[in-house]
């Protein structure tokens, strides 16, 4: 057929139209779904059921990315696409994006079945749970997202975009503990991280996107490689938008083994890829997604929390008082940025102290004795992570008994 011989309807309008005849999740007498959104109580209770790569998608292509998505709000086991100008890698493609768009779909696996017919294809998720488990945990999800927007409000978290992202990487790295057990699928999926507070680099994500989504801070999944021990290995992290950018956020790397050591500090943070350009993720990352990302600068969190300097004589005061801070937090560690080469070397096992980390510490424990805290912080309690690819230096104490 030719589309150049039809007068009054142009070739996009009628690929629209037919689209929405031939398109659906069920036989014809059922075909209702609307491409502008798929109107389901639980899909639009946690986020926007719009997403931004379904945005990036044509108009043929949106039909079928609701049609498959509407299919596995409702755990469909065969989803039927009537058969109109697609391709089997479009079906494909199709469920990546949803999975990207959509974390609050936690009960899908990744593999799936698509079958050709006559009439058009057949997909076949895999998921997780029944049908019934499914119900009982999406509340169980969203009473946990419902919370910790709730808890982010109560510490006053939500005044920026900032602060929303600064809350959500705390929360997840200080709440959820990464775990490789390869036979549980649930790790990869935010239920996973928010309910039982264990996940993988996937889960981390997806749960980041959707308690972001619910503070209302715009987010991308992102998906590639990064290079650990010298071995590369698959993974995944974020994007967030604050402040007009667009920044890197990989809260797996951030959540590191510093805090899980029997007798040493909690409650540990690492800021090193917290919003971070694309030359400092790439240092040790490479994205291979399959949609197109934001360029995404540097915001410069250290610098602009005054903990980023050539010199640390520079940034010796502004250190001390948020070691101080953490501490009457409950939070024993300080990391700082030491952006001269030459600096930083000089700052490694016992130097550190000899190049002013000793007169840091005793001004701590001054602020704490003049401001009555019984807490005190002591070199001999206290244990370094530098990071020499990223300049970054971590300081952490054990906490006193």
């Amino acid at each position: 057929m030719t589309f150049n011989r039809i007068a009054k309807i142009s070739a996009a309008a009628l690929a629209a139209l037919l689209a929405f005849i031939f398109l659906n999740v069920k036989p014809l007498e059922n075909a209702a779904v609307s491409a502008a959104a798929i109107e389901h109580p639980y899909a639009s209770s946690i986020v926007e059921q719009s997403g931004e790569l379904r945005e990036s998608l044509s108009e043929s292509n949106r039909q079928l990315y609701d049609v498959i998505k509407e299919g596995l709000l409702e755990c469909e086991s065969e989803i039927l696409v009537r058969r109109f100008s697609y391709v089997e890698q479009d079906i494909q493609d199709v469920m990546w994006y949803i999975m990207q768009d959509s974390p609050e779909i936690f009960w899908v696996e990744w593999a799936w079945n698509i079958h050709s017919r006559s009439d058009g294809f057949i997909v076949s998720p895999s998921y997780i749970f029944t049908k019934e488990e499914v119900e009982t945990k999406r509340a169980e999800l969203e009473a946990a997202v419902n919370a910790l927007a709730a808890e982010a409000e109560e510490k006053g978290m939500t005044s920026t975009e900032l602060d929303k992202t600064r809350f959500v990487h705390d929360t997840l790295i200080n709440s959820c503990s990464y775990t490789e057990n390869s036979g549980d699928t649930v790790i990869h999926t935010s239920y996973g991280a928010l309910v039982l507070g264990q996940a993988v680099c996937d889960g981390y994500a997806h749960a980041a996107r959707l308690l972001l989504s619910r503070l209302g801070v715009q987010t991308r999944y992102v998906e590639g490689e990064a290079v650990n021990d010298g071995m590369v290995e698959g993974h995944a992290w974020n994007l967030v938008q604050v402040d007009g950018g667009y920044y890197h956020m990989d809260i797996t790397w951030d959540d590191g083994d510093h805090k899980t050591d029997e007798g040493e500090a909690t409650n540990v943070v690492s800021y090193t890829y917290f919003l971070v350009s694309d030359e400092e993720i790439g240092i040790d990352h490479s994205i291979q997604n399959k949609a197109e990302l934001p360029d995404c600068g540097g915001y410069d969190y250290f610098g602009k929390m005054g903990l980023s300097a050539a010199d640390f004589d520079d940034i010796a005061d502004d250190v001390a008082g948020a070691l101080f801070q953490n501490i009457i937090d409950g939070r024993y560690f300080v990391q700082f940025k030491i952006i001269d080469p030459a600096e930083f070397e000089a700052m490694s096992g016992e130097d550190i102290f000899q190049n002013g980390l000793t007169d840091v510490l005793d001004s701590v424990n001054e602020m704490l004795e003049d401001g009555d805290y019984t807490q005190r912080v002591e070199d001999s309690r206290c244990r370094t992570h530098r990071d020499e690819e990223h300049s970054t230096i971590l300081i952490v104490f054990e906490e006193e008994d």
